[in-house]
């Protein structure tokens, strides 16, 4: 009984102290040294199955043990000379009797059923105990204690008490038996649906993350949104945006090969680890690649958006500031202040430049004779009025539109190679924010005949020339720390190639 009682504190101990404690209103609430060894117990009980097996089995043998040594203590003698007296004398027998059969046979049937009744209990260990149990006391109520359940009351006319014990033994075993056997079945349907469940959820979570980093890759992250909840009904979205600055680049003298296939491959990627800052921090956006030419724009933020076909705009307010404080300005600002895209757009088209002038000085000390160290790259910007969405229903492409877009794929095709041609009103901007741009002259442009064009000032160390500042951007001044970041990760990559082709 103290063993029982010691159990039952355990068990009911952590509760009670969760409930004294509060538990759910406190966050981390702290507890003594008892209280904690107390908790230690009864994990390691749930943990451990022998631990459990054991307590199970001290439980089942304890209650059996009862039972026998009510059983086995009783005087048989004086027991059957008070049946005969009974029987030749005709009066009742005295109540003080060792035991009375069926209350026996009752305690009997609770105990096989309380065999079965134990959780996380390998059913084997169940039966083999209750059927251990079952077998004894029917040895006993048929041999040793044959006297005793004979001459009590039987449970049908026709049967012997004996019989009828015996019978109810068998009974409540074998219904508790398929019982737990069937909740046992249930119990493992279940746990499998689970982890079918729990696997069915991570794939589809996976699922969903793939589609998500694909349409990312993709789409810029303000339509993935859009494109989820409306563009999947073939529904027509477009922005329209006021000041955008738009960049084409293109890489000349570059021969398409396999070989080259690869060096273009590495270039295009170091382009777009660089755009991951510019993206991130000056929301500049990839807006695709055709062949060897590299367009983006920056400026397509939502904020500044003057008509969307959705709801979609989101609170000035709830931008991040981590996305530079030109961003932050409020949607009714001036058009001077929205000028800066196009300096932030200058920035990275240089920062192209210098990349790909690490690029090549890579692989001519790998590899001998390929057409990209010798080639160049020709950039082409422009600013202006420009609209963006989405053509299609099947593989969606998100795309721009407008005269600035035409102007900045015409000063790439105009322009000079290693150099950054500009229309007159991006020259302008530049120059106030202190960019020295020099005038090339009347250049023709088709559609537009000719048109002055500007280039923009790069000195012989990759930086730009600078002049008289009017104005002074929001954000802080571009440095060369991606360029000088990128230089390191290239040589350590030339390391690696020349040790494998060392070895």
């Amino acid at each position: 009984m103290l063993i029982f009682v010691g159990l039952t504190f355990i068990v009911w101990y952590k509760k009670i102290c969760w409930f004294k404690n509060h538990v759910k209103s406190k966050a981390n609430p702290i507890y003594n040294r008892f209280s904690c060894f107390m908790f230690y117990l009864l994990k390691k009980i749930q943990i451990s199955i022998e631990i459990r097996i054991l307590i199970y089995l001290f439980i089942e043998i304890s209650q059996g043990t009862i039972i026998a040594l009510i059983m086995i203590l009783c005087d048989a003698n004086s027991y059957i000379l008070g049946e005969i007296e009974k029987k030749i004398f005709h009066y009742e027998a005295p109540q003080n009797e060792c035991f009375h059969p069926w209350v026996i046979t009752n305690m009997m049937s609770i105990i096989i059923c309380m065999a079965f009744t134990f959780t996380n209990i390998p059913l084997p260990i169940k039966t083999v105990v209750a059927i251990i149990m079952s077998v004894g006391y029917i040895l006993l109520i048929n041999l040793h204690l044959a006297f005793f359940f004979h001459h009590s009351y039987s449970s049908s006319p026709s049967l012997p008490a004996e019989y009828a014990h015996t019978l109810q033994i068998l009974v409540t075993m074998i219904t508790v038996y398929q019982k737990e056997r069937m909740n046992t079945f249930a119990s493992k349907v279940n746990f499998k649906w689970r982890q079918d469940l729990i696997k069915k959820q991570k794939d589809a979570a996976l699922t969903n993350q793939s589609i998500t980093i694909l349409l990312h890759n993709i789409l810029p992250e303000h339509v993935v949104k859009v494109y989820l909840n409306s563009l999947a009904k073939h529904e027509l979205y477009y922005e329209n945006y006021q000041m955008v600055s738009v960049m084409f680049a293109m890489l000349m003298n570059f021969q398409m090969d396999l070989k080259n296939l690869r060096i273009l491959n590495d270039i295009i990627t170091e382009f777009d680890m660089l755009l991951l800052y510019y993206k991130e921090y000056y929301v500049v956006e990839k807006i695709k690649v055709v062949g060897c030419t590299y367009m983006a724009a920056c400026g397509l933020d939502l904020n500044f958006a003057g008509s969307v076909s959705f709801k979609t705009r989101v609170s000035n307010l709830k931008m991040s500031a981590s996305r530079g404080q030109y961003l932050s300005l409020p949607l009714d600002s001036e058009d001077d202040d929205m000028d800066e895209v196009v300096f932030v757009l200058a920035s990275f088209a240089l920062d192209m430049m210098r990349t790909l002038s690490k690029c090549k000085n890579s692989h001519i000390n790998i590899h001998d004779k390929i057409s990209v160290c010798n080639g160049s790259i020709t950039i082409g910007l422009s600013s202006g009025e420009v609209m963006a969405g989405i053509v299609g229903a099947s593989q969606p492409h998100y795309d721009i539109w407008g005269d600035a877009v035409n102007m900045a794929s015409r000063m790439q095709s105009t322009g000079l190679p290693d150099n950054i041609q500009v229309t007159e009103e991006s020259a302008t901007i530049l120059k106030d924010f202190g960019i020295k741009c020099n005038y090339r002259g009347l250049t023709y442009v088709k559609g537009r005949g000719e048109i002055p064009t500007y280039l923009v000032g790069i000195d012989k160390t990759m930086s730009f020339i600078d002049t008289i500042a009017r104005r002074s951007p929001s954000h802080v001044l571009r440095s060369t720390r991606i360029s000088l970041s990128s230089e390191y990760r290239n040589e350590e990559s030339n390391q690696s190639h020349f040790d494998g082709h060392f070895v």
